[in-house]
């Protein structure tokens, strides 16, 4: 897909949100300058576009429940996320429900990784905390100590 498609889809509809990952006044920032993440919170579909020469960086597509998950966390950020609210926007269920669920570690650390894996190359890590919950932040290889690979 072509980035003069995405951007007029994107001023079509309002199923796209978009994230700078940008905190001008603290300096801190997932992304290059000038570029955002857009995701269709319909189909998963996401971008990573330079909005000043109106380019597609990258591209890729979540599942549905990959989606609901980065969507919480990229509308949270640079905030972590409690486990619970995670758990409550990707399973669409009321609190009571979530807490008696069995496997909620193991489907938030499935999550994580899953989403870790698509983002790591853009510099993007899901990191959790303790036990509290998950945030996105900078992704640093351990093997070479450096920021992901550049968009």
């Amino acid at each position: 897909m072509d980035s003069t498609r995405i951007m007029a889809l994107l001023a079509a509809g309002k199923q796209y949100k978009s994230f700078s990952l940008h905190v001008h006044c603290a300096g801190i920032a997932l992304l290059p300058d000038k570029h955002e993440i857009v995701l269709d919170t319909q189909t998963g579909y996401y971008a990573i576009l330079n909005v000043d020469t109106r380019s597609l960086a990258t591209d890729g597509t979540f599942s549905l429940d990959e989606l609901r998950f980065m969507l919480i966390l990229l509308e949270k950020w640079p905030s972590y996320v409690p486990s619970e609210k995670i758990l409550q926007y990707v399973l669409q269920q009321e609190p009571v429900q979530v807490t008696q669920c069995d496997q909620v570690p193991a489907l938030l650390h499935d999550l994580a990784a899953r989403c870790s894996h698509q983002m790591r190359q853009y510099g993007i890590d899901i990191q959790k905390v303790g036990t509290f919950g998950y945030k996105i932040g900078p992704f640093t290889s351990v093997v070479e100590g450096e920021k992901g690979v550049q968009i």
